[in-house]
């Protein structure tokens, strides 16, 4: 008996070992993507023109966001010649549309045309930073401005995951900035979102972060 018994249970020894070691492996492989996506340290983009052709301006800016320990800092900041709100955000696309993804060919990249390629809302940057659903709405307005809001990092965290089922990854994702001068002559192609004026969504810069920290 005891013949027959020792090789099973050393069969069974080197499932159980090998099981361990593949359990560990799984944990590691794990831990690595989960570190991987960490979000903490400092992400730049710089800002370039879009639609630029609409007022002959070249519109240029910067987005720098600041990831320490609990808390996350956002800021933008603008040139542009348009006295005009700027709605802007940080979208889940990993690269900036140009007026080649003007599916229509109007001429204009409207804002659907964009989001099709900048993906959608991640972060609405306006008054009340808080990652989810569009806050109080209060977005910057002027010819140039400069923007600054500072949330707690796990309301935006646990908002994203919840929408996305993915841990806050800044990495590539991109910066857009719309609006131009009400006086812009605008065809009836171009598209909106959300009942906002034509001029409100049309995008005049957009970024990609990349992680300089």
């Amino acid at each position: 008996m005891k013949k027959i018994y020792f090789p099973i249970f050393t069969v069974l020894s080197l499932i159980i070992s090998s099981c361990g070691k593949d359990n560990k492996s799984s944990q590691k492989n794990t831990s690595q993507e989960f570190e991987e996506q960490q979000s903490h340290g400092v992400y730049r983009a710089i800002l370039r023109p879009l639609n630029n052709h609409l007022s002959g301006f070249l519109p240029t800016g910067k987005a720098i966001v600041e990831i320490d320990k609990e808390q996350i800092q956002i800021s933008t900041h603008l040139d542009d010649d348009a006295k005009v709100l700027h709605i802007q955000s940080i979208q889940n696309g990993t690269r900036c549309p140009s007026l080649n993804d003007d599916t229509n060919q109007d001429g204009i990249l409207d804002i659907e045309e964009a989001t099709a390629v900048a993906g959608e809302v991640l972060i609405h940057l306006d008054g009340s930073l808080d990652g989810g659903p569009e806050g109080d709405g209060l977005y910057p307005w002027g010819s140039g401005f400069s923007y600054k809001k500072r949330a707690d990092l796990p309301v935006i965290e646990n908002e994203i995951r919840l929408r996305t089922k993915k841990n806050l990854a800044l990495a590539d994702r991109v910066v857009m900035i719309y609006g131009v001068s009400k006086n812009t002559p605008l065809p009836e192609t171009v598209a909106t979102r959300s009942q906002l004026p034509k001029d409100s969504s049309i995008p005049v810069v957009c970024g990609v972060l990349t992680k300089i920290q």
